[in-house]
């Protein structure tokens, strides 16, 4: 395959070539990317590698045709495949574990979650608007262009659903707002009025918030009034007083509105009720309520055109939105409600949906408003449990990474945990750790707990405010009754998501494979108990003169910028050089490799 490199300044397919020899092509890449340096150094900005506009296209062009030049012969890319060289856009500068591709080899090693510290209950359910449960789950935190934080959380109870919103100035400390909206029990309350609703509709919730480019805000929400469960769109000028401009024209249908039908794979869309679907006693308990709450609603009024359509724009509730901040693209995560028929090892006749085996989707649209086909993401595979469902995916994006805080739901036990994933495009996903991220270990968060729709910023810190439930997710009202569900927040550092952690207390080594340095100064964040040192080698992994772990000052500690220095040499000269870094240390985890 050819070997370039793109304008976003990534290098994909620069490849070892054996035919050319060692020696020569480390020299061919240290000339290589030393030009890379130079064209940087040229713009006046010697502290980044790429370069913004016109002078990074060119830069782009001019590499690329030297790579070219240099490996596109017939015997060079027959011996493709050794050695696999990276890079960073503009704005990267941290190597981060996240999947295995900046690794050559390591031994000894487990990854493992980056640990968080527990901040306690930040938000409770303290007033008759707030029901028996307060939520972040699916709910949303917006930055205010005044400072601070808004946050549009979802209220629970036996009878109600409705939306609520406090503010903060640090993330920690929040305050209800009266919006003299809704008077409960003849008071004022921080409930929002939503116009527009069908007559009768009091029951919504899980609210996705944007303040748009044009200053008018937008709101994604489910409505969960049976027999309606649609996710609807609200307008608002201000953020405060909403209104649904068009509930008979949803976004998304939840499969509760299309009728039986849906839950058996191949059927088509029916012209009456009599197609088969799961069994009648499953479908009463998903749907209680009888008359009132019955099934398929637009499958009554509806042709079979139309439900082919709501079929393909359904998903299961528990949905997130997010938008790049660079295209201003969005984007829609919510859980595939696949068919889980009678008999599969994977079903559970005790979760309150046995015909459904939740996984994750995904949409884009440019406009938030017309929305692609979805796009099936994650779903269990071999390495799961067999009652293995996923219920939800929020996003974080960092340093060009889509980070995912995942509801992982075991079905025979009921719980949800917090799943860390990573991708870089949204689509393809890494699930390095399959363990829970914040541990269930208090009795107020001991059945479930949910993430928010975004990570607040804490200086070198990350806040995640958590939905914690004592709860399970087939609990009765009876059986959860003097519970309630509370938001608890918890602090981590901004790059430890993911650590290498050494095993017991041997020797743990890693290899990266090669990368351009974009600063001067190497540095590992880790918390290392033992020692660590380190090796700066070749693209092949040669130590370079100077540079061996024997003159490597070893470090030790829990800092986010140990620093690497060999006596006698500095690192200094050998920005902007394709280099490799080889690590042994004891009794630690590494979360990252960056420069400055």
């Amino acid at each position: 395959m050819p070997v370039g490199v793109f304008v976003d300044g990534s290098y994909p397919g620069l490849e070892s070539i054996a035919d050319l020899g060692r020696q020569s092509l480390a020299l061919q890449c240290e000339r290589l990317f030393g030009r890379l340096g130079e064209a940087v150094n040229a713009a006046g900005e010697p502290d980044v590698l790429g370069v913004v506009g016109e002078a990074e296209a060119v830069r782009a062009q001019r590499v690329e045709r030297r790579l070219r030049l240099l490996y596109s012969s017939g015997p060079a890319l027959e011996t493709l495949g050794n050695i696999r060289a990276f890079s960073f856009r503009k704005d990267e500068h941290v190597i981060y574990f996240f999947d295995d591709f900046p690794i050559h080899s390591a031994h000894g090693i487990d990854r493992a979650p980056g640990p968080v510290e527990k901040l306690g209950v930040v938000l409770q359910p303290d007033r008759p608007s707030d029901a028996n449960e307060v939520m972040t789950f699916a709910s949303s935190m917006v930055p205010l262009r005044s400072g601070g934080w808004r946050l549009y959380y979802t209220v629970f109870g036996v009878t109600s659903m409705r939306i609520a919103v406090a503010e903060s100035a640090d993330g920690l400390r929040w305050e209800k707002p009266d919006l003299g909206q809704v008077q409960l029990e003849g008071q004022d309350c921080n409930l929002l009025d939503i116009q527009g609703l069908a007559d009768g509709v009091d029951r919504y919730g899980q609210p996705q918030v944007f303040q748009l480019d044009d200053d008018g805000w937008r709101m994604y929400f489910w409505v969960n009034n049976r027999p309606f469960l649609r996710y609807l769109v609200a307008v608002s000028e201000n953020g405060l007083e909403w209104e649904v401009p068009e509930f008979d024209e949803p976004l998304i249908y939840h499969p509760i509105e299309l009728g039986s039908w849906i839950w058996t794979a191949g059927v088509p869309p029916p012209a009456d009720e009599s197609a088969n679907g799961p069994d009648q006693q499953a479908l009463e308990h998903f749907v209680p309520g009888s008359k009132e709450a019955k099934w398929g609603r637009m499958q009554a009024i509806s042709s079979a055109d139309e439900l082919l359509y709501c079929k393909r724009m359904r998903a299961n509730d528990a949905a997130y939105v997010c938008r790049d901040p660079d295209s201003g693209q969005f984007e829609f995560y919510a859980p595939w409600p696949m068919c889980n028929p009678e008999g599969s090892w994977r079903r559970a006749e005790h979760d309150n949906a046995p015909f459904m085996l939740r996984s994750i989707s995904r949409r884009t649209s440019d406009d938030g408003l017309t929305w692609s086909d979805a796009e099936l993401i994650i779903a269990p595979d071999d390495e799961d449990r067999p009652d293995q469902q996923f219920y939800y995916l929020a996003v974080h994006r960092q340093d060009g990474w889509h980070v995912g805080m995942m509801g992982s739901y075991p079905v025979f036990d009921q719980t949800m945990d917090i799943e860390l994933c990573f991708s870089r495009d949204g689509r393809r996903w890494e699930r390095p750790v399959r363990t829970p991220w914040v541990p269930r270990e208090e009795p107020h968060e001991a059945g479930m707990l949910h993430a928010p729709n975004r990570l607040l910023d804490d200086g070198d810190n990350w806040l995640l405010l958590y939905t914690a439930s004592p709860h399970r997710h087939n609990e009765t009202p009876d059986e959860a009754a003097g519970r309630v569900t509370n938001v608890c927040a918890a602090r981590f550092p901004k790059n430890r998501f993911l650590g290498l952690r050494s095993r017991g207390d041997g020797v743990a080594m890693v290899w990266t494979r090669p990368f351009v340095m974009g600063g001067t100064q190497l540095c590992i964040d880790g918390k290392i108990d033992g020692w660590l040192r380190a090796e700066l080698c070749d693209p092949f992994g040669m130590p370079i003169e100077g540079f061996t772990k024997g003159r490597c000052q070893p470090v030790g500690g829990d800092r986010v910028d140990h620093e690497l220095r060999w006596e006698g040499a500095s690192s200094e000269h050998y920005i902007y050089n394709a280099v490799s870094l080889r690590l042994e240390y004891t009794r630690g985890e590494i979360y990252n490799i960056h420069w400055r």
